[in-house]
């Protein structure tokens, strides 16, 4: 920097960037924001700025007026914002003085153009690995309501657990401790959109947390909160509260909730696959709401019903009398149709308040948005008095007087169409304080108050002639003749003489000059003045707003099921303690709203049959039907009704899906890795009370080892786990090898004449003897030679394996043969060759041995015998 001349403006950029190398320093320059530098080289590109240049400095601007399209961009980049301001100095009045007043991150900015979008900045805490079992503190904020959740949980499996919570909240942000790469890889967080942040040094003992967590919510104890004095969850709030306070937001603070300490058992675990595999929230293709779950049942008609019901996807219930509550006001809006109708009327017409309570909180309100605050807490009194009619159970702890107040504040203060310029007036109701009245007059009239001035002038002194003249100089005067001076009054005071006339003033014009002068710069002082008390004021009702926000979103989610229901035949589902499910023509809640005609199909799984066998080709459906009973227990447990003619559904405590395949190169696993550690992961966490679907195990390896891999878990989920379980699989022969009477077989039905197949989308019981993957390749376009050779080849293929099958055939004779030996023992007294052999059958394991490895093992134990 020894070639660029440092002037006092651009060392104090340099200061400042020091402090806040990872910001994008924003430095106010008059009514533009400027970058230097780095900043400006990098982020001229990405905002599509002109790069300009200050002597030999890179440069770049954005007006301050619509420095939020552009601070929008940054953020959803991943950027931090820290944005300096400019003030007065008065050690050195010619030099304007600036300082970082607000550090803008993904997870605290509340200009998000998609208003529906949840903003989650999280944290993590975990012991630093002394045991195989790890404590595991996640902290997530939800920094538009203020609301706080805090799981605790001993873990063996740290990173399954975290891609769990991450994509359950997908935060914006991320605090963890300075020592985590100890337990998570380095590279775990680089797929993740997300900004990772270092929890302070400073927090390094429980005691400075937990001083943090209490002087935060401003009490004495932590009993207050549900907490212990000595707990390990101080340090996952500390690490959040403190984060805030050094990005400035310490005012951020003041709208947040006391934590809620989630007990995982209330919630249905959905975890990371689970939410990819069945597209609960969006789509794996685009990545966004498209064709997911929550696109296909979202009837709601506000921002705040939005995010709740997101929210109640994510984590369905499992406590039966919370899901009836909900299940009942469903119900109840359902039977009374015109209140229906009229209450998505009214929430038609009603603003994110919950997002705009924040943004009081945080004292980022404008005049425009309270307009639709008040607009929006008048929809409000007309809907509270419209759902107590219907005895319906919402608004049941709100004072409709406190909301009156509040609307009644508003009116007075503001104008109906405000200014959205704090600093250029023009916002606040005149008729709220009579100096504002006075000077709003003086803006406006000042002109009509000087002629009428002249005129009484004229009046008292009898000069006709005298005018009123204005100079930058000087200001406002009266001008008179020099033959009319001898005539001039008492309270005329001499400002200038010249050779035919002279200036005078008098105290009323000086008193009217000072107003017309100053009226515009009192009056945006009063109207800020009056605006600053209206912001403390609405402070004040921050829960209120809190609560009624709340209670607009749950009735925004409960209608959203009604509607949905009436429009799409769901049924109300009945839940029973019983070990069964009973789905009467079951649809998938996504698929049938994209098709003309759904083909609906049942399922039926009880203590003696938790294990359904699919099998048939690729197109048939499996996937489909699969997918749409794991998707009707989701829509269930969140209180929702289902898509079927009837539903009997036991409650279940986690859901997990194996479908498809990937590989995850970046951590050295190929596809059957990958398949294999996500079998593993279900089948270590997966309990009686699980609902499992898996898809195609075992088709990442040789075909006898896939098939043997397949035939081995099969028999593990029904005698270890006990979970309802549907298996879909090519392995049509694991019909033949299947002995356990809890397995079913069943299979897509086809219709085929000749080299033509027809899926009728229909689950029948049996098995299907063909995968008709080459069928299935014909349908795809593929070139008819190509289709020629490969029909060709499949019968030859066929014609080969028919001994091998009938030797398979002989191999489990010969296993079920062993049973009856076993049976004869008692009674028996077999040779030493004959107990070697028995050894040796039971030694020998079937599931991982060719048929030909089989026929040989067979034919030595023969020789032996002989």
């Amino acid at each position: 920097m020894s070639e660029i001349k440092v002037t006092p403006m651009l060392k104090q950029y340099l200061d400042l960037k020091k402090e806040y190398p990872e910001e994008v320093l924003m430095f106010r320059l008059g009514d533009f924001y400027e970058m230097f530098m780095e900043d400006a080289l990098e982020h001229s590109k990405t905002l599509q700025l002109t790069l300009t240049k200050r002597g030999e400095i890179p440069m770049c601007g954005i007006p301050y007026h619509s420095s939020k399209h552009y601070f929008h961009k940054l953020i959803s980049m991943g950027k931090k914002i820290a944005v300096a301001e400019q003030f007065p100095d008065a050690e050195n009045p010619s030099l304007m003085k600036r300082d970082v007043v607000e550090i803008i991150t993904p997870a605290t900015y509340l200009e998000e153009e998609n208003s529906s979008s949840i903003s989650y900045l999280c944290s993590i805490y975990f012991s630093k690995p002394s045991s195989l079992e790890i404590s595991l503190y996640f902290c997530a904020l939800n920094a538009i309501t203020g609301d706080l959740e805090i799981f605790s949980e001993k873990v063996k499996d740290v990173p399954n657990v975290i891609r769990r919570f991450l994509s359950l909240y997908k935060p914006k942000e991320l605090v963890l401790p300075p020592y985590w790469s100890e337990i998570l890889p380095k590279h775990f967080f680089a797929s993740e959109p997300l900004l990772i942040n270092l929890a302070s040094p400073y927090l390094n003992s429980e005691q400075r947390a937990k001083e943090i967590v209490l002087e935060t919510y401003a009490i004495q104890s932590p009993h207050v909160l549900g907490l212990e004095d000595i707990s390990p969850m101080f340090y996952a709030l500390a690490y959040l509260f403190h984060y805030l306070q050094n990005n400035y937001q310490q005012k951020f603070l003041s709208h947040l909730r006391y934590p809620s300490i989630i007990e995982e058992s209330a919630y249905l675990r959905l975890d990371h696959n689970t939410l990819k595999n069945l597209e609960i929230l969006e789509n794996n293709e685009t990545k966004n709401s498209k064709n997911s779950l929550f696109e296909a049942v979202n009837e709601t008609l506000t921002s705040m019903g939005e995010r709740l019901l997101k929210l109640y996807l994510i984590k369905p219930l499992r406590d039966v009398a919370s899901i009836k509550e909900r299940q009942n006001e469903v119900e109840k809006l359902m039977k009374n149709v015109p209140s229906l109708k009229e209450i998505r009327s009214i929430l038609k017409e009603i603003h994110d308040f919950s997002r705009l309570s924040s943004k009081i909180a945080l004292n980022k309100i404008l005049p425009k948005e309270l307009i639709t605050l008040k607009h929006s807490l008048s929809q409000i009194l007309k809907l509270i008095p419209l759902i107590k009619h219907g005895q319906f159970n919402f608004f049941e702890t709100i004072k409709i007087e406190n909301i009156s107040a509040l609307l009644e504040k508003l009116n007075t203060t503001l104008l109906e169409e405000p200014n959205n310029q704090l600093s250029e007036g023009g916002y606040i109701n005149e008729e709220c304080n009579p100096e504002l009245k006075r000077l709003n007059h003086a803006k406006k009239e000042g002109n009509a108050w000087l002629l009428d001035l002249l005129e009484k002038e004229k009046a008292t002194t009898g000069i006709t002639s005298i005018k009123i003249k204005y100079t930058d100089q000087s200001g406002y005067g009266f001008e008179v003749t020099k033959q009319h001076l001898k005539n001039i009054p008492s309270h005329f005071i001499l400002s200038k003489t010249m050779i035919n006339a002279s200036r005078f003033v008098t105290e009323e014009l000086l008193k009217l000059q000072e107003d017309i002068f100053e009226s515009k710069e009192k009056a945006i002082f009063i109207e800020n003045e009056i605006y600053r008390n209206l912001k403390e004021t609405l402070k004040t009702f921050l829960r209120e707003m809190q609560n009624l926000s709340n209670e607009v979103s749950r009735l925004d989610v409960i209608q959203s099921f009604a509607q949905k229901a009436l429009r799409h035949h769901y049924v109300r589902p009945i839940f029973t303690e019983n070990e069964k499910i009973d789905i009467i023509q079951g649809r998938h809640p996504v698929i049938e709203n994209k098709v003309e005609a759904y083909i609906p199909n049942d399922l039926l799984m009880t203590k003696e049959s938790r294990l359904h066998i699919l099998t048939g080709p690729n197109m048939a459906g499996k996937s489909t039907f699969l997918r749409q009973n794991a998707l009707i227990f989701i829509l269930a447990q969140i209180g929702s009704f289902v898509p079927a003619k009837e539903a009997t559904l036991p409650i279940i405590d986690k859901l997990f899906t194996r479908i498809g395949t990937s590989d995850n190169l970046s951590e050295g696993q190929s596809t059957f890795l990958v398949e294999m550690s996500e079998s593993a992961y279900i089948l270590n966490h997966a309990s009686a009370k699980s609902f499992i679907i898996m898809d195609e195990i075992g088709r990442g390896t040789s075909t006898y080892d896939g098939m043997s891999i397949a035939h081995a878990m099969l028999n593990y989920i029904v005698e270890k786990i006990g979970a309802f379980t549907l298996f879909a699989t090519h392995y049509h022969e694991l019909f033949d090898l299947n002995r356990q009477k809890a397995i079913k077989n069943y299979t897509m039905s086809i219709e085929k004449k000749g080299n033509k197949l027809t899926f009728l989308h229909k689950v029948v019981e049996g098995s299907s003897s063909h995968s008709y993957g080459i069928h299935v390749a014909k349908l795809s376009g593929l070139p008819k030679e190509l289709l020629k050779e490969a029909f060709e080849t499949l019968k030859k293929i066929e014609s080969s394996l028919l001994v091998e099958q009938r030797d398979q055939t002989k191999l489990f004779d010969f296993e079920k043969n062993l049973l009856k030996i076993e049976e004869d023992k008692a009674t028996k007294t077999l040779s030493e060759e004959e107990r070697s052999a028995i050894t040796a059958i039971k030694g020998f394991d079937v599931n991982t041995k060719t048929p030909m490895e089989a026929l040989r093992f067979i034919d030595e134990l023969k020789r032996q015998l002989d």
